[in-house]
């Protein structure tokens, strides 16, 4: 099972619907709108990406194969800029 977390370090605000991840080592900060905070925000809490999507499903009319789509650029854009860490457990 996959699942994330959040490095030391990284500063998470949230404004109204929207989240700013900062990165204060580097100075740089990550945007994500109010989809993406919600997916970020149920990823934090869960840490695994199957119970977002299935949270997920329980509330918004999208099929799963986009909610999958949309979670899998996050997160793989997340990874990219140092926002997020993968953990690989067996």
């Amino acid at each position: 099972m996959v699942t994330y977390s959040i490095p030391n370090g990284i500063l998470v605000q949230r404004v109204v619907s929207e989240t700013v991840l900062l990165d204060a080592a580097r100075g740089e900060y990550f945007e994500l709108n109010q989809m993406g905070s919600e997916m970020f925000r149920r990823l934090e809490e869960h840490g695994d990406p199957e119970a977002v999507i299935a949270s997920l499903l329980d509330e918004y009319d999208v099929s799963r194969e986009e909610l999958q789509d949309d979670l899998d650029q996050l997160v793989a854009d997340l990874l990219a800029h140092g926002l997020l860490l993968r953990h690989d457990e067996v």
